[in-house]
């Protein structure tokens, strides 16, 4: 069972959200990533700014991951 099958409380990811609003959430999230990797480059490593930092840009690659996953998702169904 895929991870965006995760039941909410209105359904999975493809219906709670439109296709607009995944592209424009996708888009957010691609630019905070590229402003978070220009700053790791300034930080000292082992600095708590520097782990504070990578932890959000792990978890802003695993958000783009699946919304990118749910577009193609949507993709899929637009063509059935």
């Amino acid at each position: 069972k895929s991870i965006l099958e995760f039941k909410t409380r209105a359904g999975t990811m493809q219906e709670v959200y439109s296709k607009e609003e995944l592209i424009e959430a996708l888009r957010a999230i691609n630019s905070l990533l590229s402003k978070c990797e220009k700053v790791r480059a300034r930080l000292s490593p082992g600095t708590s700014q520097h782990t504070l930092l990578k932890n959000r840009i792990s978890a802003l690659c695993i958000s783009s991951a699946f919304i990118s996953r749910a577009l193609n998702e949507k993709a899929k169904d637009e063509c059935l």
